[in-house]
């Protein structure tokens, strides 16, 4: 049996890594896991990784919010939908709209009806990717 190739075993390290720094977000960490997020992400383009760039965007969104920063999860986000609808890899749109809507929620000027557009849109990508619920 041969070894992995070297760029697998980094892959999956960054992988881990940045998923335990996501993790540490949701548990509320997020000033933690943010900084060491926003640097990671600098580097996956120059590391070949740029395919994990959407689900490190998007946790890197939810922490900043978590963090009191809302404008910039909110830049951000928005930035990813835009790649994600240029690349045509849709598959994370649903989980992208949604975390946008939460977003939205902690804004003081955002109308309810954006917030539920974004909730719908997401149902609505859940529903065409064939999701149960």
């Amino acid at each position: 049996m041969r070894d992995p190739p070297t760029s697998t075993i980094v892959f999956g390290s960054i992988a881990v890594s940045l998923s335990t720094r996501i993790l540490a977000v949701r548990r509320g960490e997020a000033a933690d896991g943010v900084p060491i997020l926003e640097a990671a992400i600098l580097d996956l383009p120059t590391a070949r990784y740029k395919l994990l760039t959407t689900t490190f965007n998007n946790g890197l969104s939810n922490g900043l919010a978590a963090i009191g920063r809302p404008g910039e999860a909110l830049d951000l986000i928005d930035r990813t939908i835009g790649e994600v609808e240029n690349s045509g890899d849709v598959s994370h749109m649903p989980e992208l709209l949604r975390t946008k809507a939460a977003i939205l929620l902690q804004m003081p000027d955002t109308h309810r009806e954006q917030v539920n557009a974004c909730f719908e849109q997401a149902l609505s990508w859940s529903r065409v990717q064939g999701a149960l619920s």
